[in-house]
């Protein structure tokens, strides 16, 4: 689904964007600054919830990894 079909589907999707939107037209942040936070909250969300790592044991032997 792309995104403007997320937005016309997705209400929670559309609510989001929405509240950003209202955020740009309002002055309180910059389409830069909207785009760095969704980047800061990303990152934070994956420091709190790190993937496991898989490695095949050829590639651990070979020195691959």
């Amino acid at each position: 689904m792309n995104i403007h079909d997320r937005y016309t589907e997705d209400p929670l999707f559309r609510r989001i964007v929405d509240l950003m939107t209202g955020m740009i037209e309002s002055g309180q942040f910059t389409p830069t600054e909207i785009r760095e936070a969704a980047m800061v909250a990303q990152i934070n969300f994956e420091a709190r919830h790190p993937r496991p790592t898989f490695f095949s044991l050829k590639d651990i032997q070979s020195g691959r990894v």
